[in-house]
């Protein structure tokens, strides 16, 4: 066990029980306290060690697109009505860069991204069944989107979109980028 400093939050909170409440709510604790992102793997959510440090500043071009995702973003973080997004445009134009920049841009609001590769989202209950009761709020990725003809994942994909009896819960949001 390493052990370093304290967080702020747990400097005298026996003085103060609402910091160390405020730090668990938006923080969250085990491995979404110090991860922001994470990725579907062997049934489980798994920890990125290393993500992407992209920026929204690092951007140029499609400011008006971008802005659409940065907003629906704030109003799902703030709890106002959102939408699942689908970012579809030509290659290298920074869809999965957009998405991931927006993780990074609200993790300090308790922004979480995981990514589902799209052969596995009939996994998508298992998965929304491990982050519901968490109090952070999900951004579930789904990176690359394409579908061939008679492909089972369009098919998942459209009951998850729709509601089944495994629906999106509040807490999570699904982004997909397609070509």
């Amino acid at each position: 066990w390493n052990k370093g400093k304290a967080v702020e939050a747990f400097l005298d909170f026996d003085k103060d029980i609402s910091r160390l409440s405020d730090f668990y709510k938006s923080n969250g604790c085990g491995m979404f306290a110090r991860y922001r992102a994470f990725i579907w793997r062997d049934g489980d959510i798994q920890p990125v060690e290393h993500p992407d440090k992209i920026s929204m500043e690092s951007f140029v071009g499609y400011e008006s697109q971008r802005n659409k995702v940065l907003l629906n973003t704030k109003s799902f973080i703030e709890g106002k009505t959102c939408n699942n997004c689908l970012l579809y445009g030509d290659k290298g134009t920074g869809k999965s860069s957009t998405v991931k920049a927006i993780a990074n841009e609200f993790r300090k609001d308790g922004l979480r991204i995981v990514e589902i590769p799209k052969e596995r989202l009939v996994d998508f209950p298992i998965l929304v069944d491990k982050i519901a009761s968490l109090p952070m709020k999900f951004i579930i990725f789904i990176d690359d989107l394409s579908f061939q003809k008679q492909d089972q994942s369009y098919t998942t994909l459209k009951a998850v979109l729709e509601g089944g009896l495994a629906a999106r819960p509040d807490n999570a949001l699904i982004y997909a980028t397609s070509n």
